[in-house]
């Protein structure tokens, strides 16, 4: 069964800052790599959230940004 996830509005809006950040950054480096840098990134400044809520956070700011 499918959970709700509900994440912060801060966690949403600081992965949408660094997509736009790394996704505008010259400089080599794979769309995997660019994700994992924001995910680290995230995980540093927001240790509670789950992994999972980070990733899903990431991935609907690229989405909104391409």
């Amino acid at each position: 069964m499918a959970e709700w996830i509900a994440l912060p509005d801060a966690l949403r809006a600081r992965a949408r800052v660094l997509v736009v950040g790394h996704g505008a950054s010259s400089g080599d480096g794979t769309g995997e790599y660019k994700r994992h840098q924001v995910y680290a990134r995230l995980e540093k400044e927001f240790p509670d959230i789950r992994g999972r809520e980070i990733g899903l956070a990431i991935e609907l700011a690229v989405k909104s940004w391409i």
